[in-house]
């Protein structure tokens, strides 16, 4: 018998692993397909089995994407448009210990909390840190209209872990949350109200660079509403009514093929709805109605428009400095991986920060592992501090008004890390050999 735990909303028995205890599959919420989530009581709960996780491609298609043979693990999954769960991974000693939620990344259209890289890392319990992941609905049914039903699921979750995860060891007043891509563009449009000030304490944004833009930020709903009405036909139904009967099924196939003909980018992103994504984040930070809070973000060598990220980093950090808000600290990752074609892709940072690297089919070497532990720490520092500095590590400075450098990150032949300023950093050099898209 594993761990049984006592929540807010039933007793959950968790997995027993060598250095700690694992519960896997959490429900969080309920919803009903275009719903937004509900509140869920059980009696008891198994936690010790494999996650319920959105619908998505691989539920449906079978593709061959770079992505695919990099996250995806083989074994089968369980699918539903009510997927809405959490993992929880804690040490096995200690209360009042920091919380690290990750929002997945997937471009609002693919993504699990389980996924190879991050999942199922004991990483972060080995350091006295509680990690959290959550899955939401993505594609057609996360983000139908730009109605933001997954955002609504991932701020439901995130209140979940507020109200529960003193039961599990964790100090709900220390609460960080982190997320890659989309997850990262998740998280920077859920500061963008009040909504989880005071529940989010930091957060780290991976590949999501900081406030978008007008020309691309959350649009309103209007903008995807003809794309949408082209599915519900494609899919051989004449009204909304028709289209929350059919089967999930005749609803992916028929969004993905008109999605891979000529989707226009504001149908796969969060709309503004004026509740949860009032405005534009900079409107929104112009008139501090946004969540202030310490900020630890990064990007990639051929990530997606890498100098474009960059530059919504810095500015994020410069505007920061110069206004007295939090610290921004960033990072400019660069290590070039064993094995395939490409170098420093977008993505690639996950292994290196959540450590899962023996389940990669990459050859990673002592380099690497000496990297990932280096930046595991400087995680885990700002985690726990809101700061990632540490004894043992380099400094870190965070972005100033005068301060133009992000921290570089790559292992030269010791495994160290070092600094190098934004003019080593150049438009041509970040567009080089660009990573898979």
């Amino acid at each position: 018998m594993g761990p049984s735990i006592i929540t807010k909303h039933g007793r959950v028995i968790g997995l027993e692993l060598d250095y700690a205890y694992f519960y896997r599959g959490i429900p969080f919420a309920k919803c009903e397909r275009f719903g937004y989530p509900e509140p869920i009581d059980f009696d008891s709960f198994d936690a010790t089995k494999d996650e319920i996780d959105p619908y998505q491609v691989d539920a449906f298609l079978n593709r061959n994407h770079f992505y695919d043979k990099e996250f995806v693990s083989d074994k089968a999954k369980l699918f539903s448009e009510s997927p809405l769960t959490l993992n929880i991974i804690t040490p096995k000693t200690g209360t009042k210990l920091p919380v690290f939620v990750f929002i997945h990344g997937g471009a609002f259209d693919t993504g699990k909390a389980g996924d190879v890289p991050y999942g199922n890392t004991i990483e972060y319990a080995l350091r006295g840190i509680i990690l959290v992941s959550i899955n939401y609905r993505v594609n057609i049914f996360g983000f139908y209209k730009n109605l933001n039903y997954g955002l609504y699921d991932q701020e439901a979750a995130i209140k979940w872990v507020y109200e529960n995860i003193e039961a599990f060891g964790g100090d709900k007043d220390n609460i960080t949350v982190g997320g890659q891509s989309a997850g990262a563009m998740s998280l920077v449009n859920l500061m963008s109200t009040k909504r989880l000030d005071g529940i989010i304490k930091g957060a780290i944004v991976m590949s999501g660079g900081g406030p978008l833009p007008r020309i691309m930020g959350p649009k309103p709903h209007q903008r995807s509403d003809k794309f949408y009405d082209k599915v519900m036909k494609e899919a051989g139904c004449n009204s909304y009514e028709e289209l929350k009967k059919a089967s999930p099924e005749s609803i992916f196939r028929a969004y993905y093929k008109l999605k891979e003909k000529h989707a226009p980018l504001c149908v796969m992103q969060p709309g503004i709805d004026g509740v949860i994504v009032k405005d534009y984040l900079w409107r929104q930070i112009k008139k501090n109605e946004d969540i202030d809070v310490p900020v630890l973000l990064g990007v990639t060598g051929q990530d997606f428009l890498p100098y474009f990220i960059y530059l919504l980093g810095l500015k994020w950090g410069t505007y920061n400095a110069k206004k007295g808000r939090s610290n921004v600290y960033a990072y400019f990752f660069n290590q070039i991986p064993p094995g395939g074609d490409y170098k420093a892709f977008h993505a690639l940072d996950l292994w290196y920060a959540f450590g899962n690297m023996h389940k990669s089919w990459r050859n990673f070497t002592e380099e690497d592992i000496k990297l990932k532990n280096m930046m595991i720490d400087y995680f885990s520092n700002f985690i726990k501090n809101k700061n990632p500095n540490g004894e043992t590590l380099p400094e870190w400075s965070p972005i100033t008004k005068d301060f133009k450098g992000f921290r570089y990150l790559k292992a030269d032949s010791e495994g160290y890390i070092f600094p190098r300023k934004a003019k080593q950093i150049h438009l041509k050099v970040l567009l080089k050999d660009h990573g898979p898209i």
